[in-house]
């Protein structure tokens, strides 16, 4: 028996995707990004680096809790999330976000009523809303943001 050359009499296929985890999701990473430059970023506007640092805060409980308890002092791993640069150069493209001349990533006016929306469901991102909200804009500057990355270099 030649398997190839076999004729099948009747061939099917059925598609068995399997869900990807929202984390995976660039929808999920740009609604982040855009709660991230309206709520906490002064101008609606921050540095990948300083997007980066919210983000890893942001897409953990365990970080968000240990903020939340020790400060600019907590022991965060923050790591950069390769996937975060794809989400902003979507939401570039979309035109959520913009950059500027400093390759700052600033929210449009798109971006804004997507942030509004965020907000107005109360059923998405409670954690991360409420984590944001005990903060104001002035608490991530960008010398507090390298003394979270840069724990104990500098």
């Amino acid at each position: 028996m030649n398997i190839l050359n076999e004729i099948p009499e009747k061939m099917t296929f059925s598609s068995s995707g399997s869900p990807v985890e929202p984390e995976l999701r660039a929808i999920w990473r740009i609604s982040l990004i855009v709660i991230i430059l309206k709520k906490l970023c002064r101008g609606s506007s921050a540095s990948q680096k300083k997007i980066q640092v919210l983000y890893s805060i942001l897409s953990s409980s365990d970080k968000m809790g240990s903020y939340s308890k020790y400060g600019i002092n907590a022991e965060l791993n923050i790591r950069f999330d390769p996937l975060l640069d794809r989400a902003i150069s979507i939401g570039l493209g979309e035109k959520l976000l913009e950059m500027d001349e400093a390759k700052s990533i600033r929210l449009t006016k798109k971006g804004n009523h997507l942030s509004e929306m965020i907000y107005s469901a109360e059923s998405i991102f409670t954690l991360e809303k409420e984590f944001i909200g005990l903060y104001k804009k002035s608490e991530f500057t960008d010398k507090n943001i390298d003394k979270l990355l840069y724990k104990g270099i500098i």
